[in-house]
């Protein structure tokens, strides 16, 4: 069946990309401890201590230097926002135990993703907004919504299959909504807030792909640099500039691309725009944290790149050629992945 296909294409797309080899001659010298920022054996090492800071190999440091913290790293000291500082201080004081930290880091999430789509849900039945309206505002704000989660968790080695409840979680719920025998079953407000016709099967393609991204992103998207930026690419490329870029085109796509008549000009602008910023953004908060040694600045030469080759993606018909391997919402999240994992 065509969802099964689609979660096919997905995993094998990210197995290969995980095995890839990571070699420093693809890696721009973007400073002396720019590394990963740790090993399985590491993680497994933070998993057992007792009520500590650990984050993938990081301690909050007790120096503060230039009103900032400082996280020690394999690789050397990383600077943490002060702010970020205490956050994660209070979260560790509140839940010392990094499992039951990592628990309710999900369960947070899940419920706030809940609410999220619910309260589009609401506005596409009450018929405040348009169902392709809400289906889009979604599309953008949920995957970006949870990466701004990640930097709470423990990062220890059970980290990725604890987050990953959450994807999984509204993969399971699209899924029963799609197979229903009743159209949407209990799930029909599900059904027309993120469908363009109403129709159940139709959460199956999109949507549906769209939260197995999420999914197989956060399992692969943690332990190294490039591994965390290539999770945060593809979801922000795929969520920001693919969403973005239907919303503006939908309304103010009067000039058509001559090899695309279904894309617009100012919709590509929109989508280089949004996956440029939502990107940007995300690299901002992740270094605030301490997660990544690359700034938005430093980074934002790279990211411009990115976001120009999937909005030039986007624009290519290769459903096509490719059949489900075309589809924008596979082709997109891939391109930004395979870029970010060799750029940084």
């Amino acid at each position: 069946c065509s969802w099964g296909m689609r979660a096919a294409a997905i995993a094998l797309a990210c197995a290969g990309l995980l095995a890839l080899p990571r070699s420093s001659a693809f890696s721009p010298s973007l400073a002396p401890n720019a590394r990963p920022l740790t090993s399985l054996a590491s993680a497994l090492h933070s998993a057992v201590r007792p009520h500590g800071l650990a984050r993938r190999g990081l301690e909050l440091g007790s120096g503060v230097a230039g009103g900032r913290g400082r996280r020690e790293a394999a690789g050397g000291l990383r600077m943490v926002h002060p702010l970020a500082e205490a956050t994660l201080s209070a979260a560790s004081g509140l839940l010392p135990n990094p499992i039951v930290r990592d628990v309710v880091c999900s369960g947070t999430a899940s419920v706030l993703a809940f609410f999220w789509v619910a309260f589009w849900i609401l506005l596409a039945r009450t018929g405040a907004v348009e169902s392709k309206v809400s289906r889009k505002v979604v599309h953008c704000g949920s995957g970006p919504l949870f990466l701004l989660v990640w930097p709470l968790y423990s990062q220890t080695a059970w980290t990725p299959l604890v987050a990953g409840l959450v994807p999984l979680v509204n993969a399971v719920r699209l899924f029963k909504a799609g197979t229903a025998s009743e159209e949407g079953g209990k799930d029909a407000g599900l059904v027309n807030a993120l469908s363009r016709s109403g129709q159940s099967n139709e959460v199956l393609q999109g949507p549906f792909v769209y939260t197995l991204v999420l999914l197989f992103s956060t399992l692969l998207g943690w332990g190294s640099m490039p591994a965390t930026i290539a999770a945060i690419a593809a979801i922000c490329q795929m969520a920001g500039g693919d969403g973005m870029a239907d919303l503006v085109g939908r309304k103010f796509g009067t000039v058509k691309w001559p090899w695309s008549r279904n894309k617009s000009v100012i919709g590509t602008v929109a989508f280089f725009l949004a996956a440029f910023l939502s990107m940007s953004g995300e690299i901002a908060w992740y270094h605030a944290f301490g997660l990544l040694e690359v700034t938005a600045t430093g980074a934002a030469s790279r990211v411009a790149l990115i976001s120009a080759a999937c909005a030039i993606v986007e624009l290519v018909p290769l459903y096509k050629f490719f059949g489900i391997f075309g589809d924008d919402n596979l082709s997109v999240p891939i391109t930004a992945a395979t870029l970010a994992y060799f750029l940084f």
